[in-house]
């Protein structure tokens, strides 16, 4: 779910795409830029308005758009793990302490903000975001290497497959996944476009039932189907929720498919399953190897 705008320096973001993101992911939302040699960040929006206001009295809205010279990356949140709180929004620092990941004003050498589900690093208390910042992206080994260490940035596409992550520092950005460019800016999803006519359905989110869900009218959930984010489907190219391959739960239906690794993307007869993820082989060996490094 929810929606990740990056603005670099130079580009402007229309104001009525932050209207159309937050009336599609109005869970919370926040942002970040650099500032004073490390990554400032503010969050717990939970109106519109608290948002508008933050940044426009820091200067960055003009003339109905959000024109500012620094790098900027604006999250607004649908939520999937951990509940619907202020602490909970994104973007996040790249910390491991938990008091710290519910920070609402924050400044840090890294900061995260995610689109997508990794369900398996949710635990208590966290979000599933929170618990893999803590897990893996905490970690100053890995944020060091970043800006040149591509075999780095190759694992953490792979662990995170079927995500969007952006890891902002000082004078870097990292982006894992698939984004949309869009006149100078990048957006994770297209919900920034329009917005959607809702209505309230039940659906199995994980195994879980979540009662009481908004989801478009479109929407085809059922109990099987794992919803990860919310665009357009890459088959039928209809607005809906999507599995991690980019497919809506009508396509899933129509075109069940054997076994695949979630990592190289591959069908294949030998998966292993490892913390929810199911790996191939060979992709196995490579985070196991990583991960034991």
């Amino acid at each position: 779910m929810c929606i990740v705008i990056y603005k670099p320096i130079g580009a402007s973001v229309p104001v009525k795409h932050l209207e159309n993101s937050w009336e599609n992911n109005s869970e919370g939302a926040g942002f970040m830029f650099p500032a004073d040699g490390k990554v400032q960040g503010y969050k717990g929006f939970m109106t519109y308005d608290e948002l508008y206001l933050a940044m426009d009295n820091l200067g960055f809205i003009k003339n109905n758009q959000v024109i500012c010279e620094v790098d900027l990356v604006i999250h607004f949140r649908f939520a999937t793990h951990g509940g619907v709180s202020a602490g909970k929004t994104h973007p996040f620092p790249a910390s491991r302490d938990d008091k710290e990941l519910h920070t609402e004003t924050w400044q840090h050498s890294h900061g995260i903000a995610h689109n997508g589900v990794v369900s398996q690093y949710a635990e208590t208390g966290l979000s599933d975001t929170q618990g893999f910042i803590k897990a893996v992206l905490s970690d100053e080994d890995i944020l060091a290497k970043l800006s040149h260490d591509e075999d780095i940035v190759f694992l953490l596409k792979h662990l995170t497959a079927g995500s969007k992550f952006l890891i902002m520092s000082r004078d870097n950005i990292t982006m894992l996944g698939e984004w949309k460019l869009d006149n100078g800016v990048y957006y994770s999803n297209t919900g920034y476009q329009k917005t959607y006519n809702w209505q309230t359905v039940n659906y199995s989110y994980s195994g879980k039932s979540q009662n009481k869900h908004i989801a478009p009218k479109k929407s085809y959930l059922n109990d099987e189907f794992d919803a990860a984010y919310y665009g357009d489907c890459d088959l039928c190219k209809q607005p809906d929720y999507l599995d991690n391959s980019g497919v809506c739960a009508y396509c899933h239906e129509e075109g069940e498919s054997e076994d695949y690794c979630q990592v190289c993307g591959s069908g294949v007869k030998d998966i292993v399953f490892y913390k929810h993820q199911a790996y191939c082989l060979e992709c196995f060996k490579d985070f196991y190897y990583y991960m034991e490094d």
